[in-house]
């Protein structure tokens, strides 16, 4: 049908083709890919504000944490609990027995 088939098209738009204009677009010119970014943001938040009033603060309040909060907790979880782990992955580092060491020291 009609319906399934610009669905369809739409999709390979978005899904397919998007990406490569927008790669494009960023080794063009960047200020075109962020007034780009902007206006698709702008977009979707007054499409959002059309179906529901409370989706566009949803919408930011999500863009807002994935884009700022979530990598500095990330950032500073990391520094607090970096531990060395050692595992079966780590260099061998045989013990040395005596002979060895008395052997490595005469040469």
């Amino acid at each position: 049908s009609l319906h399934a088939f610009s669905i369809l098209a739409l999709s390979m738009l978005l899904f397919g083709l998007y990406p490569i204009l927008r790669h494009h677009l960023k080794k063009f010119t960047v200020d075109g890919f962020l007034a780009l970014t902007w206006v698709l943001f702008g977009l979707t938040t007054v499409f959002l504000a059309l179906i529901m009033e409370v989706l566009p603060v949803l919408f930011g309040l999500a863009i807002g944490l994935i884009t700022f909060v979530f990598p500095s907790a990330l950032i500073s979880a990391q520094k607090a609990w970096k531990l060395q782990i050692k595992g079966p992955w780590d260099e061998a580092k045989p013990p040395l027995s005596e002979a060895s060491l008395l052997y490595a020291h005469t040469r």
